[in-house]
């Protein structure tokens, strides 16, 4: 007893190992953006422990690095089954979403993320481009000022304010005139 005792425990922990190891290769090639080795080295990752929420996520990163959306969401909705407080999945999901110019739905995720993770300030930088693409400026110029409030380097949502002010400025400067009613 004691021995098939050694026996799991060395073989869990080696299966631990290899799904630590090949998660973390699979970070490696996405942060260097070798998405198809990183998707392969999640894939593993999955076959050794299908509950992992993590490995669905970065599986969902990296197809989405490859401009795969359909597949990210489907690894981002899977990394939300299995933790569904997952605030980072819910915003890959809206962003993939956003690029797949479905601004409703992405704008639900982002509201969902910004629900578990109130000061994730790239969440509110996305949902304010999902709010631009819509035409809703002023949601946009107030979800940017937030993104900076938590994040103050956070250059997107900078340029996001920058944009929607120049174009402010603009339509001020071309609107036509208005005369006085007498």
């Amino acid at each position: 007893m004691i021995v098939q005792s050694m026996i799991t425990t060395r073989r869990s922990g080696s299966i631990r190992g290899a799904r630590s190891h090949t998660n973390s290769r699979g970070n490696a090639y996405y942060r260097k953006g070798d998405y198809d080795h990183a998707i392969a080295d999640y894939t593993e990752v999955i076959r050794l422990d299908p509950k992992s929420a993590i490995a669905y996520n970065g599986r969902g990163n990296a197809y989405y690095g490859n401009n795969d959306y359909d597949h990210a969401i489907v690894d981002y909705t899977e990394a939300i089954r299995l933790s569904s407080s997952y605030s980072a999945a819910y915003n890959g999901r809206g962003n993939a979403y956003y690029h797949k110019n479905d601004y409703e739905h992405a704008i639900t995720d982002y509201n969902k993320a910004i629900q578990l993770d109130p000061q994730f300030a790239i969440a509110y930088s996305d949902r304010g481009d999902a709010y631009e693409k819509r035409g809703e400026l002023q949601w946009a110029m107030a979800d940017y000022k937030l993104a900076l409030r938590f994040d103050a380097s956070l250059q997107r949502a900078a340029e996001g304010i920058k944009r929607l002010t120049q174009a402010a400025l603009q339509h001020r400067d071309t609107a036509p005139a208005r005369r006085p009613r007498h």
